[in-house]
């Protein structure tokens, strides 16, 4: 298989995997659904990143704000009018959403009436280590009952976190709306650690980003080599 085909078959670099919680494993076929984050494009204009969704094997996009991108912040300026347009062009729904450092409930709210059904906030902030697992889940506990009332899943990207943290958080979050956005790419890159992590948490990752530390991923290049390695 060449790296095209490989691509395509995965659904592209930048490409985000949602995983279904099942009702019951006899009900319900596991089945991987491909999302392209909009955090891949900056501030390009949201109609042309609509354009490249299909192109990678994804079927859904991640819209991101500032200051990975500007997406969210196009929709508000567009309005839902110029939203629907750029959807119905290019057949490409909204699958999830990705909001930083905010409360998320209102953003829970624009989800639901666009069809998403995941929404992607942040771990325990760096500079915040002294709030243990149990206290963030009683703080964004009236946000998390907004998601639970309208079947959203709130995933928390372990952006920050150690290995154990992230442990301790999966046995923590009990809520079926909650589950963990596991990036490998910030945390250390050792197979084997990631593997048994990965075989700990497994029934709570709600999202899987397959992102790689290519070139580029730890010092700036010129645009021109930063674009080769676009999907």
């Amino acid at each position: 298989m060449n790296r095209r085909d490989f691509c395509t078959a995965i659904g592209g670099v930048g490409a985000a995997l949602t995983l279904p919680a099942p009702a019951s494993a006899k009900a319900t076929k596991f089945k991987l659904n491909y999302m392209l984050a909009s955090s891949m494009y900056g501030k390009l204009p949201l109609n042309e990143v609509m354009g490249e969704v299909k192109k990678t094997g994804a079927t859904h996009i991640d819209i991101w704000r500032e200051r990975h991108a500007n997406h969210r912040e196009q929709i508000i300026k567009m309005g839902p009018d110029g939203l629907g347009a750029i959807m119905q062009k290019h057949k490409v729904p909204i699958g999830m959403t990705t909001i930083w450092g905010k409360p998320f409930a209102d953003e829970l709210r624009w989800l639901k009436s666009q069809g998403g059904k995941t929404l992607v906030t942040g771990f325990i902030p760096a500079k915040s280590k002294k709030i243990t697992v149990n206290a963030y889940l009683e703080k964004i506990k009236p946000q998390l009952a907004v998601a639970e009332e309208l079947g959203i899943t709130v995933a928390i990207e372990n952006h920050g976190a150690t290995l154990d943290e992230i442990r301790a958080f999966a046995d923590a979050a009990k809520s079926p709306q909650l589950g963990i956005a596991l990036a490998p790419y910030h945390l250390p890159q050792d197979a084997k650690a990631l593997a048994k992590l990965i075989e700990d948490i497994g029934p709570k990752i709600a999202l899987f980003y397959a992102w790689q530390h290519g070139e580029g991923a730890m010092k700036k290049l010129p645009k021109e080599r930063e674009l080769k390695q676009m999907p």
